[in-house]
């Protein structure tokens, strides 16, 4: 994920638009999801430039992997 460390606030990055680097993200919706037999949830965000962007998460063999849709 695309988190940065602002100027404000040193001790807790913040999530920034993968499209715009915009920092001012919102979450969307979260959504159930499988992933090779795999549970695992989608992150839909959208910034406040208009770009919608989804993560997700999933386990595979004790690791939590993350990667970005769109």
């Amino acid at each position: 994920m695309n988190f940065k460390v602002t100027d404000y606030d040193n001790e807790n990055p913040t999530l920034h638009c993968p499209k715009c680097d915009c920092e001012y993200t919102h979450l969307q919706k979260v959504n159930e999801e499988t992933f090779e037999d795999r549970p695992g949830v989608t992150l839909t965000f959208k910034c406040e430039e208009g770009h919608e962007f989804t993560y997700s998460l999933m386990n595979h063999k004790g690791y939590t992997q993350s990667f970005l849709i769109s």
